[in-house]
This record gives C-alpha cells, sequence and structure tokens, in this order.
C-alpha cells in the first residue's frame, strides 16, 4: 500500500471514529470506504424490526430500487449470507462461495449484470445474524471476485475493528435515543406510568408508580405486559386474548383498586414499546369485581383445566348451573372462550399462576 493509500485509510478510520448514527455511517463514510477500496459502487443496507430489508443510501443506492422482491427471496448471495455464522464480518471471507451458481442465477442475470455489478462483497459489522431485525451493514460492489481476494479484502480486514467500533455506538446510540423518544412522550403525563421494551423488560417507572404500586399490582401488570408482548408478536392462538387496549383492574394488598390500560408505543426508529397507564378506579362495579363468589370459584376451577362436569362435582351443583356459571363469567371479562377466561385470570390476578 501507497503513502497516499495509507493516508486515505487513515482518513476513513478517523471518519469512522466520529460515527455515532446510520446517517453519517451512509453520508459520510461509504463514500470515503468507496474510494479506499476502488470499489464500482457500495449501499448501506439495514433490516427493519420485522426483518423488511431497506436500503439507506450509497452510490447504488438508486439502482437497488431495480432488486425486487423476486430478486432479494432468489438471489443466491441472499441465502449465502443467510447461512454465515452470526460473528461474521466479510461475507466472503472464505472464499467458498460458488460464482459458477451464482453467474447462471436469475438474480445476475436480471440485477446484477445490468448493473454491470460483477460481484458484491458484504460487511457486516453488527455481530447479528444477517437478516435480523436491526441489523445493518455496506455491500460493496466490485468487477470480479479475483479483485476482491487481492485488492479489498486486506483493507477490509484492517477496518473490521474500527467498524465494529462503530457499529457499537451506532446500536447505543439508537437506543438511547429511542428512550429519551418515549420518556419524553410519556414525562408529559405526571400519572402512574411504567414503560417496558417489547420483550417485557421494564424501562421506566414513574416516581407516582412506584410509591403507589405494591408487589402484587406489579406483578399482575408484568403478567399483562407479557401478554402483551406476545400478542405484539402476534402471539400463540391459545395466548391470544387482547390485552393491548383493553382497560382491566389491577389491585394492591391493600384493596387499592387501579384502572389499567396498555398501549403499544412505536418510536421514530421503528422501535416499539409497551405503556402501562393507571387511574384510581372509577368504577368499583367493574367487570373484575362484578365477578360473584360462585363465578370466582369456577373461574378457579376453570383455570385449572377442569371440566364442566368436574366442576359441578366438586361444587355438589348442576352442569347447567356450570354451564351458566361459565357465560357469565366470559361475558365479564369480555374473552370469548375457556381458555382465554383461564389466560385472563391469571394475567389479572384473580387466580395463581398455576391454576393452584
Amino acid at each position: 500500500m501507497g503513502v497516499a493509500a495509507e493516508r486515505e485509510l487513515a482518513k476513513l478510520e478517523t471518519l469512522l471514529a466520529e460515527v455515532m448514527n446510520l446517517s453519517e455511517l451512509g453520508r459520510d463514510v461509504l463514500p470515503a470506504l468507496e474510494s479506499v477500496l476502488r470499489a464500482s459502487g457500495a449501499w448501506l443496507f439495514a433490516f427493519g424490526p420485522r426483518s423488511q430489508p431497506l436500503i439507506l443510501g450509497g452510490s447504488m443506492a438508486h439502482a437497488m430500487g431495480q432488486y425486487t422482491h423476486d430478486i432479494f427471496e432468489s438471489d443466491p448471495l441472499q441465502a449465502y449470507a443467510r447461512a454465515l455464522p452470526r460473528e461474521a464480518f466479510l461475507s466472503n471471507e472464505r472464499n467458498d462461495f460458488d460464482v459458477r451458481a451464482y453467474v447462471r442465477s436469475a438474480a445476475y442475470a436480471e440485477f446484477y449484470r445490468p448493473q454491470s455489478i460483477g460481484f458484491v462483497q458484504g460487511v457486516y459489522p453488527t455481530g447479528l445474524p444477517y437478516g435480523a431485525p436491526h441489523m445493518f451493514g455496506i455491500a460493496v460492489s466490485m468487477p470480479d471476485l479475483d479483485v476482491y481476494m487481492r485488492d479489498m479484502m486486506p483493507v477490509l480486514r484492517c477496518l473490521e475493528a474500527p467498524l465494529r467500533s462503530a457499529a457499537r455506538r451506532i446500536m447505543r446510540f439508537q437506543s438511547l435515543e429511542t428512550e429519551r423518544d418515549v420518556l419524553r412522550l410519556v414525562a408529559t403525563d405526571p400519572g402512574v406510568c411504567a414503560l417496558w421494551d417489547d420483550a417485557a423488560n421494564l424501562v421506566w417507572l414513574s416516581p407516582s408508580a412506584a410509591s403507589h404500586l405494591d408487589d402484587q399490582a406489579r406483578s399482575a401488570l408484568e403478567r399483562a405486559i407479557d401478554l402483551a408482548a406476545r400478542q405484539s408478536m402476534g402471539g400463540e392462538p391459545s395466548l391470544g386474548m387482547g390485552v393491548l387496549g383493553r382497560p382491566f383492574e389491577v389491585r394492591t394488598r391493600a384493596g387499592l383498586r387501579w384502572d389499567a390500560e396498555l398501549s403499544r408505543v412505536r418510536t421514530p426508529e421503528d422501535r416499539y414499546y409497551l405503556l402501562a397507564q393507571l387511574r384510581p378506579s372509577s368504577c368499583p362495579s367493574g367487570a373484575v369485581v362484578a365477578l360473584t363468589k360462585a363465578e370466582r370459584r369456577v373461574l378457579e376451577l376453570l383455570a385449572r383445566g377442569q371440566s364442566n362436569q368436574e366442576i359441578g362435582r366438586a361444587l355438589y351443583v348442576s352442569n347447567d348451573t356450570i354451564k351458566s356459571h361459565v357465560s357469565n363469567i366470559l361475558g365479564k371479562l369480555g374473552v370469548p372462550s375457556r381458555a382465554k377466561a383461564a389466560v385472563a385470570a391469571r394475567a389479572l390476578g384473580l387466580v395463581a399462576e398455576h391454576g393452584a
């Protein structure tokens, strides 16, 4: 490497040391990287929260508009990248990519060749698996694989440490920005609030919530948040009770009742948080309180998985009476089935987690 090339590389490393977000990576670093590598083109890509591919910038960003979903799904480069270990930094470091199959592929004929792209090298600095939500990287195009192996790979290996460091800063900064945006949103509500991330990890508890909610109330909230997290991710049918946006009651050991409502908050970066907002119960005769003693006992046994006949024998009442109680319970809890009534009962603290 000549003196001029070394200076260019040093300047690039300085740029990388200053990167704090993806826009800087695309605007400042990508052109310099393309110049250092003498590449024919480059683009910055990322995967959204649902693993949808996104093109964020670079000299080839416009051309990538021709890279349709059908090409993406059939592209041998995509299949190869998905099979790489999560710690991979370069997509073809092992030099085992089947170039012949790539050249024979429809993706090559329909996209790469018309765009004068001979080969593409992926650079994956995040440490996340290729295609994982919020994973991002750089794609560099070149005339052929030999040029990459001879000229580009040594330079990219030198840049691995600063690129990975920049990726860590970008991901930390994204997280901080997201939490700051969400906290700014909920800070306008001085009431009883709590915030969880979409994996059901508690992020923030308002001072009012910390002082008013005891362990029993918090446990009921956490069970509901767990269900909401599953619901927001698609949820299993047996866990499909709609807790998001459905008001429910939370009680403390001292008997104080709170009306709680869960909502899903989306940030500008397409990250999601679960927000619980609570207020003192203004309706002591609400659905949960309105369950009679007999209905509560039926609900406890139902949550243990017992049939109507088994519940009737345990309570010494007729099967028709149990059917009537179950119908009333479903109506008061606002759920369509026995299974979802059991889930609701556990989420709201009406029965023990395992029906004990």
